[in-house]
Formats: C-alpha cells, sequence, structure tokens
C-alpha cells in the first residue's frame, strides 16, 4: 500500500497568527505515527510530495496513480481548501486565480484510472467539496472530510483517523462517502453515532489493510 502526503503552503493570515508551519508540522507528525504506530516503512510505502503550485502537484499526483494504477492507496492532505480544490498556495478569497487550485475535477480525472482501493483524507475547508473528484471511481474508496462542502475549518482530522486505526476504535467526527462492492453511500454522521461506529471503521481498517 502506497501513502501519499500532499501539504499545502500557508497564507498570510497563518504568518500573522505564528501558525504558518503548522501544516509542515502535521505532515511531519503524521508521517512520524505511521512509521511508530502503524509500522509502515517510510521510504518504500510513503510519498511525501514538494511543496508547489497547482501544475506540480497535479503532474507528481497524476505520475503516482498512473504508474501503479492498481496499488491501494491513501491520500492525506494537509493545507488550504476552497470550493473548488485545494488552494496549494495559500491563497484566499480569490477564486479567479486558477493557478492556485487543484481543483476536484483535476482529481476525478487521475482518481477515474485508478482501480486500486482508495482512502482519501481532505483535512481542509469546504473539505467534503471533494466529493466531486470520487464520481468516475468505480473502485472502492473511503472518503474522510475535514468539514462539509459549504463550511471553513479543519482540525487535524488524521491524528484522529491513525488513532482509531491503531487502536481498532471507531472513527469519530467524520463527514463523508464511501463505496464498497459497487454500492455508493453518502455518510453524514457525527460522534457518537452507532451508524458510524458500524459503518465507518471496518471499511477504513479492510481497505488500509491494517488488522490483527
Amino acid at each position: 500500500m502506497q501513502i501519499i502526503v500532499v501539504v499545502g503552503q500557508p497564507n498570510n493570515n497563518d504568518f500573522d497568527n505564528g501558525i504558518s508551519e503548522r501544516f509542515n508540522q502535521g505532515a511531519n507528525n503524521l508521517i512520524d505515527k505511521l512509521v511508530k504506530e502503524l509500522s509502515f516503512r517510510e521510504k518504500e510505502d510513503i510519498i511525501r510530495l514538494p511543496s508547489g503550485n497547482n501544475e506540480l502537484i497535479t503532474a507528481l499526483l497524476g505520475e503516482i496513480f498512473l504508474n501503479k494504477p492498481r496499488e491501494d492507496s491513501c491520500l492525506f492532505y494537509l493545507g488550504h481548501g476552497d470550493k473548488s480544490g485545494w488552494s496549494v498556495t495559500g491563497y484566499e478569497n480569490n477564486p479567479d486565480d486558477e493557478k492556485n487550485i487543484v481543483d476536484y475535477e483535476k482529481l476525478r480525472l487521475i482518481f477515474a484510472g485508478h482501480d486500486g482501493n482508495l482512502i482519501f483524507v481532505n483535512d481542509c475547508c469546504y473539505a467534503l467539496a471533494a466529493e466531486a473528484a470520487m464520481e468516475s471511481r468505480f473502485s472502492r474508496y473511503l472518503l474522510i472530510g475535514a468539514t462539509p462542502k459549504d463550511t471553513k475549518g479543519s482540525g487535524d482530522i488524521w491524528k484522529r483517523a491513525v488513532h482509531c486505526w491503531k487502536d481498532h476504535k471507531p472513527f469519530q467526527w467524520t463527514l463523508g462517502s464511501l463505496r464498497i462492492d459497487g454500492e455508493c453511500n453518502e455518510i453524514k454522521l457525527w460522534q457518537g453515532s452507532e451508524e458510524l461506529n458500524a459503518l465507518m471503521y471496518p471499511p477504513a481498517r479492510k481497505l488500509l489493510g491494517y488488522s490483527k
């Protein structure tokens, strides 16, 4: 299984508030936990993409999925988000600046050619707008988003995912969509939901291939 980590750049507000390193720190912590707690191999299993603009990130992701079209994959994004995609250069309030956006339509085209299982953990504003990127997938997938498609905010959702998978516990505070055995189901469940406990965690564990 390959783990792909994409890290967005900070914006001016991040610098003004002294949190310009939060995405890099989050990615470092994520990789450390994947290696130490879930026994992934950093060099063999984990690909961390360099920070860059729309064209660079899109090209690198396309190459990764093209080279291993049947590889089970887990994609993490930590950064700023827009309703149309990832704001990888940290821009804000400028939807016309397409150079800064890895839009979900481009991700849809990349994912459409991928035939392995896919877990997509999207930790950014408007995270579940990424459901548009899953529309052309026929293989199994699990989309985990930090926020609904019309809501700003994020919250280190990767931390909760890793802890839950490691401890074999239900994943909490999750919104997303899921395709298992040809059926696509929209999931809108909150912390404490019995449906969430039953539905979200076993597929996540199965798709990740992590079990005892």
